[in-house]
């Protein structure tokens, strides 16, 4: 009898040398369809031991065995290592900054500790009352931590400039503004983004309008809102994901993520500002500023769940409501800001308040002065103060006189200060006012493009039941379009101009209803 040929296996059928060792490989490497567990291991061991039988070359697949049995355990320690070389550069980074921080704050003054809790309005944008105020002055004493609604990258690196030269700690300012749905290109509502039920389009929505507005000179927005609401007659739902806690989380998830991306030093990102923290479309009667009395199941398992996954994403900043809570206001509630949101949810970022909140403390009957306002809100846990002044401008006397803890007040300073750093503006305070990308960016083709997509996406048919065969009303509003398009553009676009309105598809002059 002939000898056994070494390239033909022993026995008919089986594989070839190494071959089968290829095939536990890959069930080791697929573990998406056959996952690593003792059977599993049991069933790679058999088919190991089958193939060593059937070799020819016992010598050359011992070689291919030791590899089949290293990979598996290389491949399950490499994640670890990978994870562990993540948490150690992320805790040098941690470190870094928090020396950084320590440095700069023995240098300032108590009234510069209170300045960057102060966030006035400037500008021609405004979301609530005009406030005639001289802010370049109070930039250049140290007494601003950020602006909001100014527009244009020019006008922004100014001001940047006056904080960063002409004051004596050069502390960079932050700008935000009202970037819902879009900065220049205009994207749906956040209800009709929704309703795409397409996070990843949700999520480039955001992407572009950060690619926007960081353009500009914008680093923080206030968005995304993800109020759960169940009253039509409250005045903010276009704002919001509707109704639906699972859906309204997955779209505040996504929000935050094309916001911020993957690093908030990116010049193309922004810090996002989850609000209206908390339950603020659950008021009395759908009427703003009101009372809301949510029993505990309903306000954990449907109206705060958004909140919490826009945390979980990694949200840099949170805007208290101006509702109150089980009879306290939002923005002084410490609850609701301290227990809740830090000490159980593990929130990092700072607070800042809504427009004339804190001075607002005293129309709900929960204090007397501005003083008092002030320091039930920072003691509540709220760390920026927008419009009211009331940080700024009276806990310095408090502090002095023994009513305010100066820790408190450097809690929510050091809050602000590493939003700033983590933003990178401590390296560059212009990353933000790039002119040059601002003009390669701003309404560029691929926005529009993108934007019309997610246009379409978004659109939902309601069921027309033979109501008319004719719709002289939109014949009417394609006429009266053209003349007043900037009320087409929706709730809260702040930023965009009256130009850049444009129809994404053409009205028929007739609408037949099939039979």
């Amino acid at each position: 009898m002939p000898p056994l040929s070494p390239k033909i296996s022993r026995f008919p059928g089986t594989p070839l040398n190494g071959k089968a060792s290829f095939g536990a490989l890959f069930l080791c490497l697929n573990t998406k369809f056959y996952p690593l567990n003792e059977k599993s291991y049991t069933f790679f061991a058999y088919i190991i031991f089958f193939s060593y039988l059937c070799s020819p070359n016992r010598i050359r697949m011992r070689k291919w065995i030791r590899m089949v049995v290293f990979l598996p355990v290389l491949l399950a320690v490499l994640p670890m290592l990978l994870v562990s070389c993540q948490g150690a550069e992320g805790e040098r980074q941690e470190a870094e900054m928090n020396r950084f921080i320590d440095e700069l704050m023995t240098r300032m003054t108590l009234e510069e500790k209170l300045g960057q809790l102060n966030l006035p309005v400037a500008g021609d944008i405004v979301t609530g009352e005009p406030r005639i105020s001289n802010v370049g002055d109070d930039i250049r004493k140290g007494r601003v931590g950020g602006l909001f609604n100014l527009k244009g990258a020019a006008f922004i690196r100014e001001i940047q400039r006056i904080a960063v030269e002409e004051s004596r700690m050069g502390i960079p300012l932050l700008f935000g503004m009202d970037v819902i749905h879009g900065y220049e290109t205009i994207f749906p509502i956040p209800l009709a983004l929704s309703c795409t039920w397409d996070t990843a389009a949700v999520a480039r929505s955001a992407q572009i309008a950060a690619a926007e507005a960081t353009a500009d000179g914008i680093c923080w927005t206030f968005s995304p809102m993800v109020d759960i609401t169940h009253d039509g007659r409250w005045g903010r739902i276009s704002e919001g994901n509707g109704e639906d806690p699972f859906l309204g989380s997955r779209m505040a998830e996504a929000m935050v993520r094309g916001y911020q991306g993957a690093d908030l030093a990116d010049p193309t990102t922004m810090m996002a500002c989850v609000k209206h923290f908390a339950l603020y479309g659950l008021v009395e009667a759908g009427r703003e500023y009101n009372n809301v009395y949510p029993d505990d199941y309903h306000m954990f398992n449907e109206y705060l769940q958004p909140y919490r996954a826009a945390i979980d994403a990694g949200a840099g900043s949170v805007m208290a409501a101006f509702n109150t809570v089980h009879g306290v206001p939002a923005t002084g509630n410490q609850w609701l800001l301290t227990d809740l949101l830090r000490e159980q949810w593990g929130f990092k970022g700072f607070v800042v308040s809504d427009y004339t909140a804190v001075e607002e403390l005293a129309k709900h009957g929960v204090c007397a002065t501005l003083e008092e306002c002030a320091l039930q809100a920072i003691n509540a846990g709220l760390d920026m103060d927008m419009v009211s002044d009331g940080l700024e401008g009276t806990l310095a006397a408090a502090v002095r006189e023994g009513r305010c803890s100066e820790a408190v007040v450097d809690r929510a300073c050091r809050r602000i200060l590493e939003a700033k750093y983590k933003l990178g503006l401590f390296e560059d305070p212009y990353r933000y006012c790039d002119s040059t990308r601002r003009a390669q960016v701003m309404l560029c083709e691929a926005h529009s493009a993108e934007a019309r997509r997610i246009e379409g996406e978004s659109m939902v048919l309601l069921k027309n039941d033979k109501v008319a065969t004719n719709c002289p009303a939109i014949l009417l509003l394609s006429r009266w379009q053209a003349a007043v398009s900037t009320s087409l553009i929706s709730t809260h676009t702040l930023s965009t101009t009256a130009n850049t309105i444009f129809n994404i598809f053409v009205l028929p002059k007739k609408i037949t209803v099939a039979p």
